[in-house]
């Protein structure tokens, strides 16, 4: 589902949160999925950052994107037809371009749009030229001879292009139609730190496109390294979902107040990295030396990043039906809806509310979103500790993507129903003191305790079913006192996958998922 209508004319916003009020942002013209020209720059921007071994808490290289496009109908799609299979993300339908890469041999591409570098008039551009450069090049080293050969004849690029191998190298290439400028993110003396990060200028061209963004994701890095915690999770949790005002002060969640004009506890997200543009987002993570090529690892979101949830892929087989783009990919259609109800709508089309996010209790859909997201991260260290070990068994690599695809959607959806009108005179947001809480273990094996909430005397149900809708369990089944109450779910009886817990209690139902992991 496309977020067609989001238009925003040009206006002015008075930032708060640090900002003087005299600090005036302007915003640019929203480009809606239709196309259509923008006013001073194109909102398909994006954040992107790749570090080296030197710098990640394991020692393997990562490179990351925050994508920002009009296009809001990504997808997970696996490419077989050049020399060298590849993973990418691509806009639902358009199999043409690729937005981040991962190919059979371990190399990885992924970029950010450049507004000071021209492009040249021959060849793809950005995204046809990754497809390429997915398909055809193996390391860094050949990705640099295929820069090369293209400045002779020039390239409809303009682009920071962030690129790695299974060799540990790791760079990104600030990439015109002609020239391109190399910044080695294993090189000790001109990147000491093991990281390089950019928005959409170029040192070289000596631009200043996405600066606040640059000057935000540099702090978080700055506290990733000093704390030795530069991570997929990391990145994924805490980068791609920073919600920060221009000058780079976190809005608190919720937020108690007001800004440029907007309802009470609306926010801004048109500097922030996980902006109203953002689509979707990935870190790919490399190897370590001796490590299969295959055990890669591609972490997605497909979605606006605090609508969303990361699972990984592996290059051994196709992606999971709730990624794939057929037409569209569920996954990302569920994160469009679940961004339709937290979003300020027609008048207000670039702010969040926040009250949703997260409440004043600490619940909301972040919490759901990030309980949810732990569960598989969980799961999926699991299977790589074992599969660095070894050997990547393409039976029970798909089976792993299937579950964690399952699991993912059907939080999502749970996440969805469970986001309720807002009060409008506090704009707090209630479920009239019933509450369904996640299962603690997840994953669990062979037992879980499943916790809930009644705000007075009820009649309840709690029932486990698996995902063709079949019951395997009901917990309760009857009149249950007022207050907390919790109920244990053994799953001996039933084989590993994914399952999911109904709780009715007169008008409240509310349903979540569990991990079964033997």
């Amino acid at each position: 589902m496309q977020r067609a209508g989001r238009i925003l004319v040009w206006g002015f916003l008075v930032m708060s949160g640090g900002v003087p009020d005299s600090t005036y942002v302007a915003l640019s013209q929203w480009r809606t999925p239709s196309g259509g020209t923008t006013t001073l720059s194109s909102w398909e921007e994006c954040t992107i950052g790749v570090a080296s071994g030197r710098a990640t808490k394991d020692g393997r290289p990562m490179i990351w994107k925050t994508r920002d496009t009009d296009g809001y109908d990504n997808a997970v799609f696996l490419n077989t037809v050049y020399r060298y299979r590849f993973l990418a993300v691509i806009d639902a339908g358009n199999r043409q371009d690729s937005w981040m890469s991962l190919n059979e041999r371990g190399f990885a591409i992924l970029n950010s749009a450049l507004y000071d570098l021209a492009a040249g008039g021959s060849g793809p551009a950005n995204g046809g030229f990754m497809t390429y450069a997915a398909g055809t090049c193996a390391s860094v080293a050949e990705f640099k001879r295929l820069l090369d050969s293209t400045n002779i004849t020039g390239r409809r690029t303009s682009a920071n292009f962030a690129v790695m191998d299974s060799t540990g190298a790791a760079a990104i290439f600030e990439t015109g139609g002609y020239r391109y400028w190399q910044y080695d993110a294993t090189d000790s003396i001109t990147c000491p730190r093991g990281y390089v990060l950019r928005t959409n200028f170029s040192t070289a061209g000596g631009g200043s496109e996405g600066i606040v963004r640059f000057q935000r994701t540099s702090a978080l890095f700055d506290g990733f390294y000093a704390g030795d915690s530069i991570s997929p999770k990391s990145v994924l949790r805490y980068q791609m979902r920073d919600l920060a005002d221009p000058g780079g002060v976190p809005f608190p969640l919720p937020f108690h107040g007001t800004v440029g004009g907007a309802p009470y506890g609306f926010i801004p997200v048109v500097t922030t990295i996980c902006r109203a543009a953002s689509a979707s987002a990935a870190v790919i993570q490399g190897v370590l030396p001796g490590e299969a090529a295959q055990t890669s690892t591609f972490w997605t979101i497909l979605g606006c990043p605090v609508t969303g949830i990361a699972i990984p892929y592996w290059l051994v087989c196709e992606p999971p039906l709730p990624s794939a783009d057929l037409p569209n990919a569920p996954l990302n259609d569920t994160a469009n809806d679940i961004y339709f109800k937290i979003w300020g709508g027609s008048a207000w089309s670039t702010y969040l509310n926040s009250f949703l996010l997260r409440d004043d209790n600490g619940n909301g859909l972040l919490r759901n979103l990030f309980q949810a997201e732990d569960v598989v991260f969980a799961a999926a260290d699991t299977l790589l500790m074992k599969w660095r070990q070894g050997q990547c068994v393409a039976l029970e690599v798909q089976r792993a993507e299937s579950t964690y695809a399952a699991f993912a959607l059907s939080a999502l959806r749970a996440a969805s129903n469970a986001i309720v009108e807002v009060k409008p005179e506090n704009n707090i947001a209630t479920l009239e003191g019933y509450s369904l809480h996640q299962n603690y273990p997840n994953p669990f094996n062979p037992s879980t305790t499943i916790r809930y909430r009644l705000p007075h005397k009820s009649v309840v149900q709690l029932t486990v079913f698996n995902t063709l809708g079949q019951q395997v369990a009901q917990l309760v089944n009857g009149e249950v006192e007022a207050g907390y109450h919790e109920a244990r779910f053994d799953g001996s009886g039933v084989s590993s996958g994914v399952y999911f817990y109904r709780l009715q209690a007169g008008d409240f139902v509310a349903s979540k998922g569990l991990l079964l992991c033997r």
